[in-house]
């Protein structure tokens, strides 16, 4: 496992893993999480544990 910073490129990752994780939230309402923490992420500290295989297992955001 390794532990990086979350960049653009893990948008899909990201998003599927928070439909897995908050299934009761919309695409749109996944969409907006992520254009909020792209746009905050100078201020913001948003950390991935991504696996061997490239799969995304946990994200850790000091602002939520």
């Amino acid at each position: 496992m390794k532990i990086r910073a979350l960049s653009i490129a893990d948008k899909p990752a990201w998003l599927a893993l928070r439909r897995r994780l908050r299934p009761a939230l919309s695409d749109q309402q996944h969409a907006q999480d992520w254009n909020r923490i792209m746009e905050q992420r100078d201020q913001r500290t948003t950390l991935l544990c991504v696996d061997g295989q490239l799969a995304l297992h946990q994200v850790f955001n000091d602002g939520e």
